[in-house]
């Protein structure tokens, strides 16, 4: 195993990372999405949260939203160590060029052992490989299920007119919980007329 196969081994682990940090991103994005879309609003109050929701959605720069984090988080890179040939050495070898390293009992037990310290790096950077590949298919298929549980709920979502934001309880009857967020919980309901909506509570 050669310096620039192990380089270029790392380079494919950065980037795997980075690609699995996007999906997460754009998973987040989608179950946002999702839930800005489902929620019924039923007071002023919250009609301007729902608002403001929107606008945040729509100023949202992927490109500028991460344009220096890895500059800023990345690690400090590692200098290599400064080699030199003792010339001196070649006194006491005939044969022996400079900057070629002699194969004999002084030298075998430190190069076998660069050998095992490669090899073993090599394998934790193909495990760590494999473990984000696992990743990335795991946060595609929960992007697949986000995107497929979407246009599923769409089904039970209706427009309400701008006469009809502010209801009484007594029009609307509750039914099966859709889902729970940061600002309540969303139920299946039904309107006096049977029309179908999202009710938040």
């Amino acid at each position: 195993v050669t310096k620039s196969d192990l380089e270029k081994l790392k380079g494919t682990y950065r980037q795997l990372t980075k690609d699995a940090h996007s999906a997460k991103e754009k998973y987040r994005d989608a179950m946002v999405k999702e839930y800005s879309e489902i929620t019924s609003l039923l007071t002023d109050e919250i009609v301007k949260v729902h608002k403001e929701i929107h606008t945040s959605i729509d100023q949202i720069d992927p490109v500028s939203e991460y344009e220096h984090f890895i500059e800023v988080h990345k690690s400090p890179e590692t200098k290599e160590p400064n080699v030199e040939f003792d010339v001196s050495l070649l006194e006491e070898t005939e044969n022996l060029q400079a900057n070629e390293i002699l194969w004999n009992n002084l030298t075998a037990d430190s190069l076998q052992a660069m050998l095992k310290s490669t090899s073993d790096e090599l394998g934790l950077t193909q495990q760590s490989l494999r473990t984000k590949e696992d990743l990335m298919q795991d946060l595609e298929n929960k992007l697949d299920e986000s995107t497929k549980t979407c246009e599923k709920k769409s089904e039970y979502v209706a427009t309400i007119t701008d006469k009809k934001w502010i209801l009484n309880h007594e029009d609307v009857s509750l039914g099966e919980l859709l889902g729970k967020g940061n600002f309540g919980e969303v139920f299946k309901g039904t309107l006096r007329d049977k029309t179908p909506v999202a009710v938040k509570t």
